[in-house]
């Protein structure tokens, strides 16, 4: 994981299931609903912060899983961003396993995954492996993709055995 900024590649965004507009659409409701009800009818200052905290939650988390979650093969890296400030970046010769089965839970589980259709990646950053689960709309053409960049990279072993062999 080393650089955050976007790589040149293939851009795929992230398949949304009906349920993640289902649960913005509550929040939004809850919201606007408790702050008129808070400035309309009673001042209670209960509902009022509710209403606001609702809001809040629809501007602050829910718009920007919507609007900035995308996944970029590029050369060298996967890159994924996750609302506004959640990015990695995953080298293709740390990637240890791309399946569409789920794993055990490992250190550093996280899920950029918008909908059930997902995509489980297993990596390793120095001697910790991670999960993350992801949900690119192609999922095909992503896998395919993502399968043929990660072959056309060599990995470290082959890389220092490469240098080694160089060297005598």
């Amino acid at each position: 994981m080393r650089k955050t900024i976007p790589p040149e590649g293939t851009k795929y965004s992230s398949k949304i299931d009906r349920s993640f507009y289902v649960i913005m659409a509550v929040a939004a409701v809850i919201g606007v609903g408790c702050l008129a009800y808070y400035l309309f009818v009673r001042h209670l200052l209960l509902v009022g912060l509710i209403g606001t905290w609702a809001l809040i939650a629809v501007l602050l988390i829910f718009l920007p899983q919507y609007r900035a979650t995308y996944y970029i093969i590029g050369e060298d890296r996967l890159f994924i961003k996750n609302g506004f400030f959640e990015k990695v970046s995953i080298l293709y010769r740390q990637l240890l396993e791309v399946s569409q089965e789920k794993e055990d839970k490992l250190n550093g589980y996280s899920k950029v995954a918008l909908s059930k259709d997902r995509v489980y990646i297993r990596y390793r950053v120095k001697k910790k492996q991670y999960l993350l689960e992801i949900s690119p709309e192609d999922k095909e053409g992503f896998l395919k993709e993502l399968e043929a960049k990660r072959i056309a990279v060599p990995s470290r072993k082959a890389e220092a055995g490469a240098m080694t062999a160089a060297e005598s």
